[in-house]
């Protein structure tokens, strides 16, 4: 079972002690630690949390899963039987929220392999742009236009329609925009959000947790770790480069190797592993086909005291002796 499964599966069961057994501040205490344990937790507690809100989790749940009254009365042993029974059957509901959560996602769903991207047109007259290994979920409603970003990168070119907002959700984080073009990348629990035109407003938390955070701007960059938001002010034709990969192709200006390799590596299933620190440290510039890696490492060989030796699926870069001293 995947990480996601497993964290939504702790979810549910959370959800029905807090619903069902006896609550007490020592376990709200545990629960909040667990959930600040992991984004993955953070994200399922929000999506289990949402679900079970939709499933109408109290007085109508309560009377159809037959659980007894709070006034019951009887032997001890029998109390602790009844009692267990209920907390069976909150876990039951709990865990069907789960479910709920995804039954209620009726829309369509895309996903693009390593190396592919995909455009997507919206029933909205909306357009998404996927980016390599990128996979998302759509809910067009007469109320909101929204789309799950379960893991990779997407451009959003986004059309106008003030009584219906275009949300996108990615980790704990939405992302709010009426008419607007911008790209949000979703990996490994960091968030980056490009902002080409209009403004967006970046918001942590769904439903009740929902707060606001900031409103981006036009010529804005903003990466989130899990605690902290960094953004930057660029004109719009840098932030363009980091956007290149729209048109196949990656962009580089006097960026670290490291960081442009990371950037392959995205687009290829063989990938590029640097062992020396003073190659991770060359800066290199130019416009190059993400998926053409091997006229990538042949130009920065060439071009640099670097030495590249295929292993497997691996490309491994070592410097020369010249670089070393």
């Amino acid at each position: 079972m995947e990480s996601r499964e497993l964290a939504e599966s702790a979810a549910a069961a959370w959800i029905a002690r807090r619903e069902c057994d006896d609550w007490s501040g020592d376990d709200q205490i545990q629960l909040d630690a667990w959930i600040n344990a992991s984004t993955d937790n953070r994200v399922a507690w929000l999506r289990v949390s949402a679900a079970w809100q939709q499933t109408g989790r109290l007085r109508s749940l309560r009377g159809t899963a037959g659980m007894p009254s709070p006034t019951w009365s009887g032997k001890a042993l029998h109390r602790t039987h009844v009692r267990a029974r209920a907390l069976a059957g909150c876990l039951v509901l709990a865990v069907a929220a789960v479910a709920a959560w995804y039954l209620l996602r009726v829309g369509p769903s895309y996903h693009t392999e390593i190396g592919a991207l995909q455009a997507v047109s919206l029933t909205d007259g909306s357009k998404v742009t996927l980016d390599t290994n990128t996979r998302i979920h759509v809910d067009v409603t007469q109320t909101e236009r929204r789309v799950d970003l379960e893991q990779g990168e997407a451009y959003f070119e986004v059309a106008k329609d003030l009584a219906r907002p275009f949300v996108v959700i990615a980790g704990d984080k939405r992302i709010v925009a009426v008419g607007t073009q911008f790209s949000v990348r979703n990996e490994r629990g960091e968030l980056r959000v490009i902002v080409t035109e209009g403004s967006v407003q970046v918001e942590r938390g769904a439903g009740e947790t929902k707060r606001h955070m900031m409103r981006l701007q036009a010529g804005s960059i903003a990466r989130a770790g899990p605690d902290a938001v960094l953004v930057e002010e660029q004109p719009v034709s840098e932030l363009e480069q980091l956007l290149s990969w729209r048109t196949g192709r990656l962009s580089f200006d006097d960026s670290r190797l490291a960081d442009a390799v990371a950037e392959f590596n995205r687009y290829n299933i063989r990938r590029i592993v640097i062992v020396d620190p003073a190659v991770a440290a060359i800066r290199v510039g130019g416009t190059f086909r993400a998926t053409n890696i091997d006229a990538f490492v042949r130009l920065i060989a060439s071009d640099f005291p670097i030495t590249a030796t295929r292993q497997g699926q691996e490309i491994v870069l070592t410097g020369k002796p010249a670089l070393e001293k």
